[in-house]
């Protein structure tokens, strides 16, 4: 099987492993037309690169267990799903090549581990075979077996024939093997929680040569080839220290020991080089090293260098001061790089800063894009979430302080719609209604009305919001015969059905009833006229329903709720965060057994659901690079981003209608034998698995109008939580009434709106 993808002469040496250090970013600040304060330099104190893009994705809709590297070019251990039925093959790419060619070599009951090859583009893979493919459905994790598993060491030829399958040594076979490497001219060198191993490469024929006591204390030991064929085991001793052992070929073993700097830390994963023993990324920069080193070297500062990855998952030497990478990136895709240094670090580029206090990897993968393109401007993350143990208030906080100071970013990316009415009300973000309509690209599109609508602010637009989620309470059709659960009827309805009102939100517990101060509480405050209304008996009858809630877990005979009260009708309404049609399905049928709607959290008028932002960008209205700045957030309106948002719902109406036709169509793939295998998800809720069946027609069409009928985003502010929990615990322990308690809140809450 052929598979065509446009691959360069990728590889030269290296060989990848997922690397543990997700990319941290510096902090910097916004560009008001002010000079860079960057002196220049040149020679070895110039740790900026030039990043190009290659125009490869190697993980698209499937995984590489491993890719290795020999003078040929790059090798791949791949894993492909469809729709639930997993292949493997060898993935090749030959230097000079622009064609990857994929060998098939197993699948069904079949799993493959780690892959190395000889001088004779001979493969090397572990394989096991279960009875059957329920045997590898069960795979707790990537080292330990549910199943009876037939494990081998098993060699291919360069086309995919098997040349033999050889037995694990009996250490091997007692533990797991964690990496495995070719030795040249002697054989394939495993290593597992027993030990060491080494089979011949032409027999296969196994023993063992280093036993469990003898290091690999912490059980971390990993093996690394050099480009001149040189094996080097390294892990960590007795004081967390990394060390790294050169394997002896004439002695079989691991030899002399050298030491790794000290700062190396824990949780690196390492890259062998020529002109130096090895690499390794920390946080924002990459460092090389020989071994025997006291200190490491800077070799490239990634933020200077205005380039942003999630992961670094191959580095190699491609000739002096020239590398490539492959980045990787959560959006289940790796791309590669090259990398070249720059001989002099100037103010050739103007910086446009942005802020995120949320994560995206899309928004890190089109900064790069946008730096390669754009020679006048370069993008710098601002990561106001580093350091923050606090989460996101706190995140916020830093970035309102620097708005504040005047030094915030170009460009804001939030998760929180009250953070983005807190900076439009003092001035801070620019509308973008001109820039969107004056976008043939945006203008021409339709985008969900009701969505669009919801976000703007006295008729303007202060945000791009690209997808969302849906926070919500389900209630069971058949068991409430069609009424809306509301503050105001709960009780009526508890009595008619017979639920305890302790039991209306079914497992909610009084710990996790901020949940209603968060959805029904703030149904009574009007944030644009900054004024409340708790003095009502609809915010009683809330209280007193959490109250219920606390009283029912201090008595003795207390029993909480489990998943099923839903189906036993001992509850009404079930909260849940919508981010996917499948999520009726799972509401409906895991929780429920019986049609749904949605009823929203109980208010004043009836049951209200949120919309619920999963990030927004905006512009910085004191900005000197305000069209530049438009220029990269329009991008997550565009089809691309659109098409590829996976959890939660694109806000292009397009992009949401295929979500919802893929919701409606069985996922199955056709066997070996032509025939066909329904491949469904399951769940497992409570005791019971669930399978996830595709929607009907009519239950795909009520999401989508449900989708349509949203017209409020949820408004979070932790404060105005806080004072309402620590206003009401007198009334929860009886101290005061509840008249009195929501006069408590009123005056609180009215007086910090004030403020």
């Amino acid at each position: 099987m052929i598979a065509e993808t446009k691959l360069s002469n990728l590889i030269k040496w290296g060989k990848a492993v997922v690397l543990l250090c997700t990319m941290a970013f510096l902090c910097s600040c916004a560009n008001f037309g002010g000079d860079d304060d960057r002196a220049q330099k040149t020679g070895a104190d110039v740790y900026v690169y030039d990043f190009e893009d290659l125009g490869i994705e190697l993980l698209k809709n499937n995984e590489y267990i491993s890719l290795n590297y020999d003078s040929s070019g790059i090798y791949g251990l791949k894993k492909s799903n469809n729709d639930g039925h997993i292949n493997y093959s060898f993935s090749r790419i030959k230097n000079g090549q622009t064609r990857a060619e994929e060998i098939l070599i197993g699948s069904g009951n079949t799993r493959f581990d780690y892959l190395c090859t000889d001088n004779n583009d001979n493969f090397f893979v572990l394989r096991t075979i279960y009875p059957d493919k329920k045997g590898v459905d069960n795979i707790i994790d990537d080292y330990e077996y549910s199943g009876k598993g037939e494990k081998k060491l098993v060699k291919y030829s360069p086309s995919g024939d098997q040349i033999w399958a050889a037995a694990l040594t009996t250490q091997d076979a007692e533990g797991y093997i964690r990496d495995m490497a070719y030795v040249k001219e002697i054989g394939i060198l495993t290593c597992s929680t027993e030990g060491l191993s080494l089979y011949d490469e032409m027999t296969g024929e196994g023993k063992t040569i280093v036993s469990k006591d003898k290091g690999d204390i912490h059980g971390d030991r990993e093996l690394l080839i050099a480009p001149d064929g040189t094996v080097f085991a390294v892990e960590t001793d007795s004081s967390w220290k990394y060390i790294v052992y050169e394997f002896d070929t004439k002695k079989m073993n691991l030899g002399k020991k050298s030491s790794i700097p000290k700062e190396v830390p824990l949780g690196t994963s390492f890259f062998t080089g020529t002109d130096n023993d090895f690499y390794y990324v920390d946080k924002n920069c990459i460092y090389a090293f020989n071994k025997g080193d006291e200190k490491t070297r800077k070799i490239c500062d990634l933020i200077d260098s205005g380039f942003y990855a999630d992961n670094i998952v191959l580095l190699f030497e491609k000739n002096n001061d020239e590398y490539e990478i492959i980045a990787d990136y959560n959006t289940a895709s790796s791309r590669a790089f090259s990398m070249r240094k720059k001989d002099i670090l100037s103010d050739e580029k103007k910086s446009i800063t942005i802020g995120i206090t949320t994560s995206d990897s899309f928004v890190r993968q089109q900064v790069n894009i946008f730096n390669q393109e754009n020679r006048e401007f370069n993008i710098i993350l601002t990561d106001y979430t580093e350091n923050s143990l606090l989460g996101y208030h706190s995140a916020y906080g830093r970035l309102l302080e620097d708005m504040q100071k005047g030094s915030g970013p170009d460009i804001l990316i939030l998760s929180s719609y009250s953070d983005m009415c807190d900076l439009r009300s003092k001035g801070f973000l620019e509308p973008i209604d001109s820039y969107l309509k004056n976008d043939p690209d945006i203008s021409s599109r339709k985008y969900i009305d009701n969505i669009t609508r919801a976000i703007k602010e006295n008729g303007k637009q202060f945000a791009i919001m690209p997808y969302f989620s849906i926070n919500t309470c389900a209630a069971s059709s058949e068991f409430l015969a069609g009424e809306t659960v509301s503050l105001s009827n709960y009780r009526n309805l508890c009595n008619k059905h017979n639920v305890k009102i302790q039991n209306v939100m079914g497992t909610m517990n009084f710990a996790g009833s901020d949940i209603l101060y968060e959805t029904s509480g703030f149904d009574f405050i009007d944030i644009k006229e900054k004024t409340c209304d708790f003095q009502n008996y609809n915010f009683i009858n809330l209280i007193s329903l959490i109250r219920e809630v606390k009283r029912a877990e201090d008595s003795e005979n207390y029993k909480p709720l489990d998943s099923n009260c839903y189906i036993e009708n001992k509850s009404m309404l079930l909260p849940y965060n919508i981010s996917s049609f499948e999520d009726y399905r799972i509401i409906r049928d895991g929780y429920f057994g019986s049609d749904i709607f949605f009823n929203g959290y109980p208010s004043i008028g009836g049951g209200i659901s949120y919309i619920e932002p999963g990030m927004m960008l905006s512009i910085n209205s004191r900005s000197e690079y305000k069209e530049k700045a438009y220029e990269f957030i329009r991008y997550f309106l565009l089809d691309e981003y659109q098409y590829s948002v996976e959890w939660g719902f694109p806000v292009y109406e397009k992009a949401l209608d295929q979500l919802m036709d893929k919701s409606i169509r069985a996922r199955y793939y056709i066997d070996d034998s032509g025939k066909r295998v329904d491949t469904n998800s399951t769940i497992t809720i409570g005791k019971k698995e669930f399978v996830i069946t595709p929607l009907t027609s009519n239950e795909a069409f009520y999401m989508k109008n449900f989708i349509y009928s949203l017209n409020k985003l949820q408004y979070r502010n932790p404060e105005i939580v806080s004072l309402m929990s620590e206003s009401l615990k007198p009334y929860y322990i009886g101290d005061i009434n509840a008249e009195k308690a929501s006069s408590l809140v009123q005056h609180r809450i009215e007086k910090y709106l004030k403020e």
